[in-house]
């Protein structure tokens, strides 16, 4: 009977560097949207429990990632840390048909970033490229198609070996990933009114179908199903953009009303970096904002 864990591990051996002691096991979570999560595991002796990937205390040498997948099967699937490790990733996210064939756009986006082109786990493309901008946060990119797609330079990236032709070699050439980045901020934004009556905005999120887990992040500060903190703030804020919109300070108002707000303990008023004026959370909700979606209606007096 065939392996699948060890089959995974032989495609990533054959593509991946296993110098790196950057490895992770990570266990597939149902979200309270429907969709999965990849948590990360810190793996000690026979207990794992999900864990901040930005920590290296996860991550694994190859041969402790091999015994801990392959050998006592624990996890659901192996990733790699991508902070400080001067890879870059570009999502691309439902672009596979059940055929296999690869969407026209997404092919058109490999081929105008190149580097090195695999499967995901899930129905989409992951893109590696060299990044040496040492920039540790994620941001969402515009491709020459137009489309948006997410630029992961921290965190990690799944694994799945299954390289897409031509692009199988590994990326040895320095690929300038701010190219792709739709706006880089290096003063914080202006400061806007908003005639959003957030209250009302509050109370339309809570009726609507997706209320109970909106409850869930904003009254209980509920992290279950999300890798970490921050994803289940972006989850928040997105919740948030339904009915709201493009308003920075409704949405920034929303989050600071929340449960979610008080445990990040002033981070989210913190800067990026000592260089930028720009606050963690105006960071996020820029990210918000350019990844777009539907919009119900606009909260107004």
């Amino acid at each position: 009977m065939p392996n699948d864990r060890v089959d995974l591990l032989a495609r990533v051996a054959a593509r991946w560097p296993l110098h790196d002691a950057r490895w992770v096991v990570w266990a597939a979570r149902r979200r309270p949207n429907g969709g999965v999560a990849k948590v990360p595991l810190l793996v000690r002796g026979r207990q794992a429990r999900a864990h901040d990937v930005r920590d290296a205390a996860c991550w694994m040498t190859w041969d402790a990632l091999n015994d801990a997948f392959a050998r006592r099967h624990v996890g659901t699937g192996v990733g790699y840390a991508l902070h400080g490790s001067g890879l870059a990733c570009v999502d691309l996210d439902a672009c596979v048909a059940q055929d296999g064939r690869i969407a026209p756009w997404a092919v058109s986006a490999a081929q105008e970033i190149g580097g090195y082109v695999e499967r995901s786990p899930g129905s989409g493309v992951h893109v590696l490229v060299r990044d040496e901008t040492h920039e540790a946060s994620n941001a969402v990119v515009r491709l020459a198609s137009g489309r948006r797609a997410e630029l992961l330079r921290t965190g990690h990236v799944t694994v799945t070996g299954r390289a897409v032709p031509p692009w199988t070699a590994w990326p040895t050439r320095l690929f300038d990933v701010r190219l792709l980045v739709p706006t880089s901020p290096t003063a914080a934004p202006p400061r806007i009114t908003s005639t959003t009556n957030v209250d009302a905005a509050i109370a339309c999120l809570r009726r609507l179908r997706n209320g109970a887990k909106f409850a869930a992040l904003f009254d209980d500060g509920v992290c279950d199903g999300y890798a970490s903190r921050s994803e289940a703030a972006f989850a928040l804020l997105r919740l948030a953009h339904f009915v709201v919109g493009d308003d920075p300070v409704a949405l920034d108002a929303v989050f600071r009303r929340s449960a979610l707000h008080d445990a990040y303990a002033g981070k989210w008023a913190r800067r990026v970096s000592t260089a930028s004026p720009v606050t963690i959370g105006e960071r996020t909700i820029a990210r918000v904002i350019a990844l777009g979606g539907p919009v119900l209606r606009p909260a107004r007096d």
